[in-house]
């Protein structure tokens, strides 16, 4: 299966801590970040009964309709790319569990034990051990039991879990887009080339954290997304390759629109984007305001990708309605 590097959504979701030691989850739990919202537990029964509920509950729920059937007589899917981005008016989108975080050494039940009781609900198991567990937590590792293991007498040892629930979390999402986009790239396997882009990846996490970026979602097969802070604020990120951007560039001087708009596509310095379908409908001599500046490009072996990044009131992208901001969600937590 395709190893992308960027998932085509992201959301800040729960996570989940389980040690019976509460002095331990409340030392570690005080000094995680604000874009961390979670549920500490010191008893695995407990714990475990919440999670079984929790996905029961999931498993009955209706898919994503992020995929839509291309036609009767072929088998292939495509997506479906509004459904991506719809989710931001999803009140419920920040309740999904995304990551475990699990002692080993505990009564009744080993944290082992525990995973191997939750493995097959689709989140991401850390284990947290001290040196006498660490060949078991080795074993559960490569039997894919768990996902990550720590030891307890790690150097910075509070850090080192705060960046592995990050980076499990992000790796939740990747598994998230690789099932989604499974049977599309079977049918397509040269689609979203941006996804498998280090350099992208690279410039995309930089944006995030200048931008204070906590969740974001795939807008167009050309790799440009819509992405949101803790308080709903919008930034738009807008990717597109050469080949496309000549495209754009043909059907302009065909259809006879103002050479500065050509001009400045056909230079490659600026992307042309619409969010909404008023905005693409928008008349050539009005095109300014949806010609954005690019700010970096990405040569590949087969395309290069010229990417501008927006953000702010003075954008002429609006959302089609309020959304429940993160920073809403916690404050009703």
């Amino acid at each position: 299966m395709h190893n992308i590097k960027l998932p085509i959504f992201y959301q800040p979701n729960e996570v989940v801590f389980l040690d019976d030691n509460q002095n331990f989850l409340n030392s570690l739990t005080i000094v995680l970040p604000n874009e961390f919202h979670y549920k500490n537990f010191t008893s695995p029964e407990t714990c475990l009964a919440y999670l079984k509920d929790f996905f029961s509950k999931k498993a009955n729920e209706p898919r994503r309709n992020i995929f839509v059937v291309k036609d009767e007589d072929e088998p292939g899917m495509e997506l479906n790319l509004p459904a991506i981005h719809q989710q931001i008016y999803n009140k419920n989108r920040f309740k999904e569990i995304a990551v475990c975080v699990t002692d080993y050494t505990m009564p009744v039940m080993d944290g082992i034990e525990f995973c191997e009781a939750i493995r097959d609900f689709n989140c991401q198991k850390i284990l947290l051990t001290g040196d006498a567990g660490h060949d078991l937590a080795v074993r559960a590792f490569n039997n894919g039991v768990i996902q990550k293991f720590i030891l307890k007498d790690s150097p910075e040892y509070t850090k080192t879990v705060i960046d592995a629930i990050a980076e499990q979390r992000l790796n939740y999402f990747i598994k998230q887009s690789q099932t989604l986009l499974g049977s599309s790239f079977e049918t397509n396997p040269n689609q979203l080339q941006f996804l498998f882009n280090a350099e992208i990846k690279h410039y995309f996490d930089q944006a995030c954290n200048t931008k204070g970026i906590i969740e974001y979602y795939l807008l167009d097969e050309h790799g440009s997304y819509l992405m949101l802070d803790m308080h709903g604020r919008a930034t738009w990120l807008y990717i597109k390759d050469e080949k496309e951007l000549d495209r754009t560039v043909e059907f302009l001087e065909y259809d006879n629109a103002p050479k500065d708009v050509i001009d400045k596509i056909k230079k490659h310095t600026h992307i042309p984007f619409f969010f909404s379908i008023d905005d693409f409908e928008t008349p050539f001599e009005n095109w300014s305001a949806y010609l954005q500046p690019v700010i970096k490009s990405v040569r590949t072996e087969n395309t290069t990708y010229y990417i501008s990044i927006m953000a702010g009131d003075d954008t002429p992208y609006k959302l089609e309605k309020p959304i429940l901001t993160y920073a809403q969600f916690m404050e009703e937590l």
